[in-house]
């Protein structure tokens, strides 16, 4: 029935688009909406529904149905964008207001996604988004001699960026561009999975057919049987081989547009920017023709990724960086657009290096900030942002327990034993597939990742000892399948598989049926289990494992490929590091088992590969990771998010990009990116980082405190003694606190606090000097932060009751709160407000937001006259973390952590904050790092490198 779904798409797109018309907004039954799609179906195609057999009228009519409760459901966002010039002066809307404009590529791009199951609503987002952009980029048609534009497009991870740039790319030729050159990572797994789909999205065939025997047609050719771009490259060779080897042109062929789909290589790009014009022109001699080469689009995938300039002598750039440069640089016409999730690192390029000869690729003209629809599953819907419960999609993993494997070891490291959490995981994902069977997804693709180690040697450990647990547990299985249900949970492997579907929280409505999906029962489960695990893949997916052009029968070097498994879906196990978090997409992924050690935000987004589209699975998707890994992620969406609004309100004041650029270089987050890692790679012993931070509209928190009880006597001393030098005497609003308390106070109290340096916002070197030497904030607001503690915080003749806090806590420091690592709430920044200027902030709030929950960094806006400081007295709680997987355990003590709150000898722990004012000013905080400095910072935390290796030999 699958290939009959497929073949009537058009027609369920039709009649998806006539409900949406016809209904509008109005909510109906799904009862309701079947009538519905029967009737329009009967008047709109009345022939093919009397062909119809039974079974395909009800095939197709839930087809319908099911796409239209999806489009109802999704919403969409315009893109926010920071420009050079204004809209008005753009090219391409002068273009299309020409009816002689065709738009070919574009049209048959916009039939392939309808075909692939984009909704209409989706679509037209697309089209309207590359618009905006090309809009923005150079006018392939110009009169001009030179005409060269760069840009960057921000997008979330797994978010949809590959529509969007194939969608740009058809846009492109649609309006004159003749050569696009996209820029695939620096894997060949990367650039084979980019290949293949620019095959499907931008030529119109498989790129290894084209000039054979036989032309395989797909995509957007599959329908008219023909191609529509010529590839230069293809999804067994990089650019250069390809040409000696084969022709893919013929006369009528230099009318089309070209394509390169490269791989960030030295070499390769070498080749590009020196043989790409003479390459042009032998195609066009072999047949007596020519070719118009004067405009080219370079698309940079995973733009911050290799193609950044590190070095700090412009005249000496990177090898990757100078070989993007010089290919931009050969044509007259040119346009640059970067594509990423993480545009930390793309900020840092100099935007005034910009000699024709070594022209650097900052996004001068345009940046662009996608939204992701509604249907997104990823952000906040996986890491909420209060502090309550753990979010049922996570399961957490104690690293404690007995076999884990340490976050920290070395590529020697053994792996003969699995963890019961892995197992778990493998469990999960088992259960998992016969659900989405039984929901009919049964060709559907389903994937696991396991991602605990950046090193090839211990991924091939890894890999064996899940093959032979999936042995194990696949003999049991087919030993009991068939048996009752207590013979099959006499093994107590497959008991585990038992109690984890009747007993586990996360399953519960799955037992129970919904809305939605019919009840599932364990019988079922029992029966579906045998047909499920005998299609289990386990791989490993990195550079090492697999060229593409070398194949081995038992498997060991071959590339895995969901190809392979179209017709009936793969189930998969993927072991891997750098390839499966750098841009390598894991479909239909279900089960992700994590813990890594990188904290670093750029790198740590690139890892989230649980976000993304999980169309009637979402509720099947699980995420394993640490206490310590849940809080980091929760710590980079909140740095995204403030990148976000600070992207939309310089749209608003009509900022340009590099008002963006320099805004994010001074952002104190840059120093929780690879920033401080790539600094100590680079330095020298006798070197200092500097960097010159803006802390106007920041707040900053000490959430990670060291566990030594003497280093909190000393922040206790500190706190008791400011107090009375400050001659705190009184309550305001209920808090011990006082208003314009002189700088000079405030910034030797800071100095004598002992921070440990991962608090790297709050550096109380940097800190104490800039209040110190401060122009602008000559006075403070200072407050002791209460709670409902049954403990109290006395100085003097004041008391008030303590702040309470879950925590967590590694070999160094305890580690405040449970799901986001804070300490700070952003209730305290009301005070030192009047209420003439809350009323301000919160009207604001309200116009553009509609709630009425504020955010710190709204408190922190310009109607704040003072800087304020906040004294946390916490008392640790130290009960279980609540978990919605495991009910009644918050009520329980955690004797470890019990232990640890024991060592502080009885007194409350100390942290603090400090937040200051939006204020336009010239003053810049100076973070400075020594080696011993950024060696404490990075020494436990990874970034994917080097280790993971790369493979040139394609």
């Amino acid at each position: 029935m699958k290939k009959f779904v497929e073949s009537v798409m058009p027609i369920v797109k039709k009649v998806v688009d006539m409900l949406c018309i016809s209904l509008g907004n109005a909510k109906k039954q799904h009862s309701e909406l079947v009538e519905f799609a029967q009737q329009m179906l009967k008047i709109t195609h009345a022939s093919d529904w009397e062909r119809f057999k039974p079974e395909e009228r009800k095939e197709i009519v839930d087809a319908i149905v099911s796409e239209y409760e999806i489009f109802i459901g999704i919403k969409v966002y315009d893109p926010d964008i920071v420009e050079k010039r204004k809209e008005s002066e753009y090219w391409l809307y002068k273009a299309k207001s020409n009816p002689e404009q065709r738009h070919d590529h574009f049209d048959h791009y916009k039939q392939y996604l309808m075909n692939e199951g984009f909704s209409l609503k989706i679509v037209q987002n697309i089209e309207s988004t590359c618009e905006k952009i090309l809009a923005r980029s150079a006018n392939p048609k110009t009169t001009a001699n030179l005409d060269q534009k760069k840009g960057l497009v921000i997008g979330d991870v797994q978010s949809g960026k590959t529509a969007n740039y194939l969608g740009l790319i058809n846009m492109a030729y649609d309006y004159g561009y003749k050569i696009v050159v996209l820029l695939a990572g620096t894997t060949n797994s990367l650039r084979v999975q980019t290949q293949k789909r620019t095959d499907y999205g931008a030529i119109g065939a498989v790129s290894n057919s084209i000039g054979g025997a036989k032309t395989e047609y797909v995509g957007v050719g599959e329908i008219s049987n023909q191609y529509y771009v010529i590839p230069l490259t293809d999804q067994t060779h990089d650019f250069g081989k390809i040409i000696q080897e084969t022709s893919h042109s013929g006369i009528n062929d230099l009318k089309k547009p070209v394509i390169l789909v490269v791989k960030k290589n030295k070499g390769i790009l070498d080749a590009v920017g020196k043989k790409l014009q003479s390459t042009l022109d032998e195609m066009a001699k072999r047949v007596n023709g020519s070719f118009d080469s004067n405009s080219i689009l370079i698309i940079d995938d995973e733009a911050d990724n290799a193609s950044i300039n590190t070095r700090k002598d412009p005249n000496r750039p990177t090898v990757i960086n100078r070989c993007i440069r010089e290919i931009f640089n050969n044509f007259p016409i040119a346009t640059y657009v970067g594509f990423t999730a993480t545009p930390f690192a793309n900020i840092f390029i100099n935007p005034n290096d910009d000699s024709l000869e070594k022209k650097d690729l900052f996004p001068s003209d345009f940046i662009v900030q996608l939204h992701t629809p509604s249907n997104y599953f990823g952000g906040r819907k996986i890491f909420p942002k209060n502090d309550d419960d753990i979010p049922s999609c996570i399961r957490l993993i104690d690293e404690t327990e007995e076999n884990f494997f340490p976050v920290i070891h070395s590529r020697d490291a053994r792996f003969d034993v699995m963890a019961e959490s892995l197992k778990h995981a493998i469990h999960c994902f088992l259960i998992n597939n016969v659900i989405r069977t039984i929901r009919g997804q049964k060709t559907k693709h389903r994937s696991m990742m396991i991602n605990i180690t950046r090193y090839n040697d211990v991924q091939q450990r890894i890999l064996w000892k899940v093959q032979d647990y999936i042995e194990e547990i696949t003999n049991a299985i087919e030993q009991s399948a068939c048996k009752t249900e207590k013979e099959f949970t006499a093994n107590e492997e497959l008991r585990k598989i038992h109690d984890l579907f009747l007993k586990d929280e996360f399953y519960r409505t799955i037992r129970n049926g919904s809305a939605d999906y019919e009840k599932v029962t364990w019988k079922k489960i029992q029966s579906g289990l045998l047909n499920e695990i005998k299609q289990m893949q386990i791989v490993v997916i990195n550079s090492r494992n697999g060229n593409a052009n070398k194949f081995d029968k038992n498997g060991q070097s071959k590339r895995f490929d969901y190809d392979d498994y179209k017709n009936d879906g793969a189930r998969v196990i993927a072991i891997g590091g750098l390839v499966l978090s750098r841009g390598l997409t894991l479909e239909g992924l279900m089960v992700s088992y994590y813990s890594r050690n990188a904290a670093a935000y750029d790198t740590l987004l690139q890892m989230c590969r649980w976000f993304g589209y999980r169309p009637k699975y979402e509720d099947l998707c699980r995420i394993y990771m640490t206490q310590t890994n849940m809080a980091n992620f929760s710590a980079v969406l909140d740095a995204v998010e403030d990148l976000k609004e600070q992207f939309k309100e310089m749209e608003r004041q009509g900022k340009k990009p590099e008002d963006f650029g320099l805004m994010v270089r001074e952002s104190p987050d840059t120093l929780e990116t690879t920033l401080l890692i790539t600094s100590r790679n680079k330095m020298r012993n006798s070197e200092d980082v500097i960097v010159q931070l803006n802390y106007g509209g920041v707040a900053a928190d000490t959430s990670k405190l060291d566990l030594r009880s003497e280093i909190n006597e000393i922040n206790k001393k500190a706190v008791v003694d400011f107090l009375s030098k400050i001659e705190i005497n009184e309550k305001i609003d209920e808090k011990i606190g006082k208003k314009n308390v002189e700088k000079n106070y405030v910034a030797e109290f800071i100095s004598k606090l002992k921070i440990p340096y991962v608090n790297k916002k709050f550096d109380v070197d940097g800190l104490s000097r800039y209040i110190a030497e401060s122009k602008v904030f000559a006075e403070w607001d200072v407050v002791v932060a209460n709670g409902d503690s049954n403990a109290e915080f006395e100085f003097e003749n004041l008391r008030t009751p303590a702040v309470c806090r879950q925590f967590h806590f590694d070999n160094q420091n305890f580690r405040i709160g449970r799901n986001n690592n804070r300490v700070m709430e952003p209730s305290i920044f009301k005070f030192g407000l009047t209420p003439e200027q809350l009323q301000v902030i919160e009207k604001k709030h309200q116009e553009e937001k509609g709630d009425t929950e504020l955010i710190v960094k709204e408190l922190l806006c310009e109607e704040r006259e003072r800087p304020l400081l906040v004294i946390y007295p916490i008392d640790l709680k130290t009960n279980y973390d609540k978990d919605k997987n495991n009910e009644g355990i918050e009520k329980q003590i955690d004797p470890q952590k019990e232990e640890k709150k024991a060592a502080l000898n009885g007194n409350l722990l100390f942290a603090f904050a400090v937040g200051f004012p939006k204020k336009e000013s010239s003053e810049r905080l100076v973070y400075r790092a020594n080696m011993q400095k950024i060696k404490e910072l990075t020494d436990d935390i990874e970034i994917d490198d080097d280790d993971e290796g790369e493979d040139d030999n394609d």
